[in-house]
């Protein structure tokens, strides 16, 4: 089981430090149990405290949180409004309060924290060009981490951004 020290510690092994910006992609599922209620609300809490005790308030976290309905069917985007279906810990943060969800309809980001506004706040158009949140990570040379993901890379949407 995993155990919230054994958490803030893996954080910290993989280099992430106080004022960090850290973009999250995953699949908890996969991480297995871990040591909280058993409560959707108690596990999502669990993960982001132990992001947040790591990066800090002067750190900034960052999920995809993409709407692909509006591009399949046409179904209206609301920024303020319109659920992620990135996952629930993507639904998670964007529902947090403080936290800004960029513009664009379909592969929007949602940031938490110090630079939150900077990051997803500007009339961001493009989901992956110059002018989109995606640079903003990439100017404040942010850590990627894919949570439950495995060693696949690929499963991290930065990919998009790469390319």
């Amino acid at each position: 089981m995993l155990t919230y020290d054994k958490l803030v510690a893996a954080f910290r092994e993989c280099g992430l430090e106080k004022g960090d910006v850290v973009h999250i992609q995953g699949n908890l599922r996969r991480i297995g149990p871990v040591d909280t209620a058993p409560e959707r609300e108690s596990i999502l809490e669990f993960y982001l405290s132990a992001i947040q005790e790591v990066i800090r308030p002067e750190g900034t976290l960052s999920v995809l949180t993409p709407f692909f309905d509006y591009g399949r069917y046409g179904t209206p985007f609301i920024r303020e409004e319109t659920p992620s279906q990135g996952g629930v810990f993507s639904e998670y943060i964007r529902t947090r309060p403080g936290a800004v969800r960029s513009l664009h309809p379909i592969f929007s980001l949602t940031a938490l924290g110090h630079l939150a506004e900077d990051i997803c706040g500007k009339d961001h158009y493009s989901s992956y060009g110059w002018h989109s949140p995606w640079t903003e990570l990439y100017k404040r040379n942010a850590k990627i981490i894919a949570l439950g993901l495995g060693t696949n890379p690929g499963g991290t949407t930065i990919m998009h951004y790469i390319e």
